[in-house]
């Protein structure tokens, strides 16, 4: 499904962002753009970006989305947005991207929203160390505290199949609309 607006799903670690990117492709048809990272593979399997070298990121063309977290850079190109639906980002990210990309999409903000409890155990079941957890926490807590000034909708994921159908309702309605 080709859309003429781009998602971006923002939500604190732990609250399923990358799980309903994924099956919104898988049950959707949507696709999910696979930002550029520095950042080691935290598993041979990780999929959500593509792994490069600081020097190759360097090279980079056209970024419209840039944002540094624990010492690694994360990016996306304008080239990537208009061929995707969905973009997963943090605060910082938006801001950068609402003021660099010029391409033909409009960017809706879609808040994923799940309980301090539920991200904990998350991050534990996908094997985030305690000390990593407590990390992440603490970033977070920083990085979200406007995140409802920049959401356009917000979506509660206590269901993941819930959540899923929910944001797919938002994007069936934002595309069916002339902005």
């Amino acid at each position: 499904m080709q859309t003429k607006n781009i998602y971006l799903l923002v939500g604190e670690s732990g609250n399923g962002k990358t799980s309903v990117s994924e099956m919104l492709e898988n049950s959707y048809g949507l696709h999910t753009i696979q930002s550029y990272t520095t950042r080691p593979k935290r598993s041979n399997h990780e999929l959500g970006h593509i792994f490069i070298t600081e020097n190759e990121f360097d090279k980079l063309n056209g970024l419209v989305a840039y944002t540094k977290f624990n010492g690694f850079r994360y990016g996306t190109t304008e080239d990537q947005v208009e061929q995707h639906e969905l973009y997963v980002v943090d605060p910082y990210g938006i801001e950068y991207f609402k003021t660099h990309y010029n391409g033909n999409k409009k960017p809706y903000v879609i808040y994923i929203y799940a309980t301090l409890k539920d991200r904990i155990l998350r991050m534990r079941d996908r094997g985030d160390a305690d000390t990593q957890i407590l990390q992440r926490l603490m970033n977070d807590a920083d990085a979200f505290k406007n995140v409802n000034e920049i959401s356009d909708a917000v979506i509660v994921n206590g269901n993941l199949v819930d959540c899923v159908n929910s944001c797919y309702q938002y994007i069936v309605e934002k595309e069916m609309t002339n902005e």
